[in-house]
């Protein structure tokens, strides 16, 4: 069975799990820079609690490399 990520992908040529990821890593980011560490850990656990295991392994190893 196809996931609702997958069948956008089909349809319409949009990868919004991708999209969803990138949007949430630039917005930690952006936080971090900012100075709002509270906020930025509060948005890493909301991401995380959200994405499945594989996403969550692929999000820890991009925020422990950029997030610094």
């Amino acid at each position: 069975m196809q996931s609702m990520y997958e069948g956008f992908i089909v349809l319409f040529g949009w990868d919004l799990k991708s999209l969803w990821q990138t949007t949430n890593q630039r917005q930690c980011h952006a936080l971090f820079r900012a100075g709002r560490i509270g906020s930025t850990v509060e948005t890493y656990r909301s991401i995380m609690y959200k994405s499945d295991a594989t996403t969550k392994v692929r999000l820890h190893a991009w925020f422990a490399q950029n997030i610094q």
